[in-house]
């Protein structure tokens, strides 16, 4: 089915799923809710770390979103329109459809919930339609919070579900390709509908126990990639055909406790290097990733100290027929990596990165993160995260350097808003002061300020 075909069809569950809510509104066994938020955000960044780029840029970002949910005896219906903009942009290199997606249908969505306990001792669920989903972590395919855009996904999720919290989840979906994507559509915020197409899939099974182990969730997922180049929008891909299968094992946060959150997954299949459609040598993909942190939260403190670890492979030789460099899916990195957005520095590919960590919650709500990792290459020969800096010979280390970053957040207004401001400080190592194709642009800084209202 072609994009075209998909976009219009998508368009037409949109009005479907509105004209539902409209007549549950007016049933009296049926509930609706209304909810939304509106954010404006402001990015400054000093000392550009993007290839041909000199100086501090700034930007910023609007978010305005709407929510209807319809409920009636297992049944719901779901539409959720999400607006995305961008202004003050000076140099337009740096808008990205990670940024603008103005009046899009993020969720239109279809779901039933149904007593499955005769026949597998459990309750039962599907959901057709375009969604947004964190499945599990959010580290493989999650919903954005940090960036002006989010992932969302068109297809079917049946899941099962025991008393006691156990359930499994199957899935087909197509992920969102947000239109425009182009750099003058973009800028100037214009409106168009992503498209959805059955050249870029996503398939596979995610598990989740707290019954495992005590006191621990336990996750296990096996997703399957499938992309190839788009023949009715003439979209290139690298043609991913790649399986990832992972496990997480997850002790919450409690007083005066230890606390532990360690997920890894591998990754095998195929790729090239490139979106170049002369590019036609297919690499064999091993890769792999590890997030690791153990905390301990003080009794009557508020305080939680951690020590964290993030790990992602990176390709040793380009030449050799074969790619290491892990591929993060849909996963956002915000929790893990830093801030996205005007800032998106480390990734979660060719890195191995120690850390420590400090969380602060007051009686008042107001919370407070510091966070400092020390950034290391995995391979000195590929590139660092996604910004092309990169010495193929290896001869520039692999030390990339420190980094600090801080948030604050609060409550205002009674609870309606939330407060936040944050900032990330970026000590150069050796690589960015030896790398051939580095800026030169010195010690990256970057600073935000947010302010979400809840309605």
């Amino acid at each position: 089915m072609h994009s075209l075909i998909q976009s219009r069809l998508s368009l037409a569950g949109v009005a479907l799923i509105s004209v539902a809510c409209s007549n549950a509104a007016a049933a009296d066994d049926w509930t609706v809710e209304v909810k939304g938020a509106h954010r404006v955000m402001y990015e400054y960044l000093d000392n550009q770390f993007r290839q041909s780029r000199v100086g501090s840029e700034d930007i910023f970002n609007f978010r305005t979103g709407l929510n209807v949910t319809a409920t009636n005896s297992g049944f719901s219906a779901v539409v959720e329109v999400e607006d995305s903009r961008i202004y003050g942009v000076d140099d337009v290199r740096n808008v990205t459809p990670g940024q603008v997606n103005a009046v899009e249908p993020l969720q239109y969505y279809l779901a039933y919930e149904f007593d499955a306990s005769a026949v597998f001792g459990a309750k039962a669920g599907v959901r057709a339609g375009r969604f947004t989903w964190p499945m599990g972590s959010g580290r493989i395919i999650g919903r954005n919070g940090y960036r002006n855009t989010r992932f969302s996904f068109l297809g079917a999720r049946a899941h099962l579900q025991t008393d006691n919290g156990n359930r499994v989840e199957a899935f087909w979906m197509m992920p969102a390709e947000i239109r425009p994507n182009d750099t003058p559509s973009l800028d100037d915020n214009d409106v168009d509908h992503d498209r959805f197409s059955d050249d870029l899939t996503l398939a596979g099974v995610f598990a989740e126990s707290k019954t495992l182990i005590d006191g621990v969730t336990s996750r296990g997922y096996a997703v399957w990639l499938d992309e190839e180049d788009d023949g009715a929008t003439g979209r290139q891909s690298r043609d991913r055909n790649l399986f990832t299968l992972g496990a997480q094992f997850q002790k919450a946060r409690s007083e005066g406790a230890w606390d532990f959150d360690i997920e890894g997954a591998i990754q095998s299949g195929e790729r090239r290097q490139t979106a170049n459609p002369l590019d036609v040598t297919d690499l064999d993909v091993e890769a792999s990733f590890l997030h690791a942190e153990v905390g301990y939260s003080y009794a009557d403190s508020g305080l939680n100290l951690a020590v964290t670890y993030d790990y992602a492979s990176g390709d040793d030789d380009p030449n050799d027929g074969e790619s290491g460099l892990f591929d993060p899916i849909f996963g956002p990195i915000r929790g893990d990596l830093g801030p996205t957005g005007l800032f998106t520095l480390v990734h979660r590919n060719n890195i191995n990165a120690p850390g420590a960590r400090l969380m602060y919650r007051s009686d008042a709500s107001w919370d407070l993160m510091l966070h400092w990792q020390a950034v290391w290459l995995d391979s000195a020969t590929d590139s660092f995260g996604r910004i092309g800096v990169r010495d193929i010979t290896g001869n520039s280390g692999t030390f990339t350097g420190h980094q600090i970053q801080g948030r604050f957040r609060m409550p205002v207004f009674e609870g309606k808003a939330r407060f936040e401001v944050g900032a990330v400080s970026f000590q150069n190592g050796e690589f960015f002061d030896n790398a051939p194709n580095a800026t030169g642009n010195g010690n990256p800084f970057f600073f935000y300020t947010a302010l979400e209202f809840f309605f």
